[in-house]
């Protein structure tokens, strides 16, 4: 794989990619509020679709529905990707912006971070690496692994 193709489109679409993070976020998910869960699922699902999941859908059980995608990359080995997508509540004082504001904001000493409940539990990492795996298609690379997601 060359790395470099993909870091360059990494580097030139980074506002486009900032602001699926910025989608991804500011959806509600939160699980104990039942508020915006089943529309956040509707999203990863949507996103999984546009990597080029063929099988990308909604699982439902008891609780949460799991969102399940499986992109086949034709490898030989595959590897399950676990994630999840609910957050807690956003009423807890002490946010410096409106917790599903997602804004950009300078905090030192870390430069320009994105700001938002579930952008470091996990729903940033899960926009980071469908982010990442897109930019690696983008480029006509390959993912080397077949991937599971739920």
């Amino acid at each position: 794989m060359d790395r470099g193709k993909v870091f360059k489109y990494i580097e030139e679409h980074f506002e486009e990619h900032l602001r699926r993070l910025q989608e991804l976020v500011r959806q509600p998910s939160i699980s104990a509020e039942n508020l915006g869960i089943r529309e956040c699922a509707a999203l990863i699902r949507d996103y999984f679709k546009a990597l080029g999941c063929k099988d990308a859908r909604l699982v439902e059980t008891s609780g949460n529905p799991v969102v399940y995608g499986f992109y086949n990359a034709g490898a030989e080995k595959t590897v399950i990707i676990y994630m999840m997508y609910d957050t807690q509540p956003v009423d807890e004082p002490g946010w410096i912006v409106p917790p599903l504001e997602g804004r950009v904001v300078e905090m030192e000493p870390f430069g320009k971070c994105l700001i938002a409940r579930g952008a470091i539990n996990t729903k940033g990492e899960l926009g980071a690496f469908l982010n990442a795996c897109e930019s690696i298609t983008a480029v006509g690379e390959e993912i080397p692994l077949n991937l599971i997601f739920v």
